[in-house]
């Protein structure tokens, strides 16, 4: 997807910083994938996102900035029990890192994938922020809010525990602004209104969806929202050893937990399909186990297995979906999280693929569905329709247009200064990853 050179000649570049939020491995390769798209003759290009990732970024080419995300392991704890996903002190200690950062790049534009914090510390330094996220979340989106996996269910059930969730889904969704707007005042900024979540998560100068909006169907966004499709670029990694020596005399599935799926429930789906006469590729991610006779290893190319297989199973986030959807797949998905059913309920709606609940994902269940969707023409024909739209779509040449129409991003505009006001508070290292956190 990267893009060749235009001339440009006597022309400033404009200084854009991309800001991946480590919580999840998409939400880093989502970014990282955009940036590799830029015309570099017409941007100076910087990549900030925990330093567990650097390797990743340089070895693209792209210069680093190291920029501490919460744990992962801390995130989805919380994700899973619907609490607020950062706590007040690990807020402001990223907001605080924001402004490091961006005095230090001195950016005119900055485009971030879930870095809540850049909300606050772009207004703070009046600096454009471009905020990526999908489009199921856009407060002008209206879509039947799904029931995730939670204690509640697997205590009284889909049934009583999805109504009870239900009523408590405006709750969870308020806690999600309550710390920012805590935050946002102390700096005297005005809150953000609205039901909680998918303003927050959506907040910046402009919003971009990494979504074919066929996916959701007819909606009217706002003049700052912008669909400019997925981004279903990965890593370059080698070809497992395996590779050449896959059978393809029988069906072939690609199944992976991702970074944030149930890894047993994964398991348990390799082994059904296993069973069942598949063949069968696992990327384990160094989070599950493969069982005997899966084609496995720890990480394989994406698009490349997709390309392979003829069903991907994953837990229905957006990252793993598209790149199933780029290659014309259909998608069995198990997901755990709000975000990853709200992906699966509209690819449900439009054919192309299936889901199954946790608590229903059983081999039997896993295999019947498998087999089921074999068979079924429409879902790969769908598949194939989504795979043109995805095609046709270029990401960043959208993201350059959007940038270049902001008065703001001109090359040179921004200077990074922090009110004086601001930088008094500016003191200490960064808590936002540190054990002594509030959680």
């Amino acid at each position: 997807m990267k893009r060749e050179p235009r001339e440009i000649t006597g022309e400033p570049k404009t200084n854009i910083l991309f800001v991946g939020e480590a919580v999840t491995s998409a939400h880093v390769i989502r970014p990282l994938g955009l940036a590799l798209g830029m015309d570099p003759d017409r941007y100076r290009v910087t990549f900030a996102c925990d330093p567990r990732h650097e390797r990743m970024v340089t070895n693209q080419g792209v210069v680093f900035e190291p920029l501490p995300a919460l744990a992962s392991d801390v995130f989805m704890k919380r994700l899973d029990r619907g609490a607020a996903l950062y706590t007040v002190p690990e807020l402001r200690a990223c907001v605080q890192d924001d402004l490091r950062l961006m005095a230090k790049v001195k950016p005119d534009v900055i485009v971030g994938d879930f870095r809540i914090s850049m909300g606050i510390a772009s207004e703070l330094s009046d600096i454009p922020y471009l905020a990526l996220s999908n489009l199921h979340w856009s407060p002008n989106v209206r879509l039947p809010v799904p029931i995730p996996e939670h204690p509640l269910v697997d205590l009284f059930g889909l049934r009583i525990g999805g109504r009870i969730i239900a009523r408590m889904i405006p709750f969870f969704f308020g806690l999600q602004s309550r710390g920012v707007n805590r935050v946002r005042r102390a700096y005297g900024l005005a809150p953000i209104a609205g039901r909680g979540a998918p303003e927050v998560y959506t907040h910046g100068t402009r919003t971009l969806y990494l979504d074919v909006p066929d996916l959701y169907g007819a909606q009217a966004l706002s003049e700052t929202e912008h669909c400019i499709g997925p981004v279903p670029w990965i890593p370059p990694m080698d070809l497992p050893s395996w590779w050449n020596e896959l059978p393809t005399e029988r069906p072939v599935a690609w199944v992976s937990a991702g970074s944030s799926g149930d890894s047993g429930v994964m398991e348990e789906a390799a082994r059904a399909l296993i069973h069942a006469g598949w063949t069968v590729m696992v990327a384990t991610a160094k989070r599950m186990r493969a069982p005997t006779g899966a084609y496995a290893a720890d990480f394989i190319p994406g698009t490349a297995a997709a390309e392979r297989a003829d069903l991907v199973v994953c837990n229905g986030g957006s990252a793993q979906t598209y790149q199933a959807l780029a290659c014309g797949k259909p998608v069995l998905g198990i997901p755990r999280n709000m975000d990853q059913y709200y992906m699966m309920e509209g690819l449900v709606r439009r054919g192309a693929g299936r889901l199954l609940r946790i608590g229903q994902a059983t081999g039997t269940a896993i295999r019947d569905c498998a087999q089921a969707m074999l068979k079924n023409q429409s879902l790969h024909r769908e598949a194939e329709r989504l795979a043109a739209a995805i095609r046709k779509g270029n990401p960043a040449d959208e993201l350059d247009r959007i940038v270049r129409r902001l008065p703001a991003a001109a090359p040179g505009h921004a200077t990074a200064s922090v009110p004086r006001h601001v930088t008094a508070r500016i003191t200490g290292n960064s808590a936002c990853v540190s054990a002594g956190s509030a959680v």
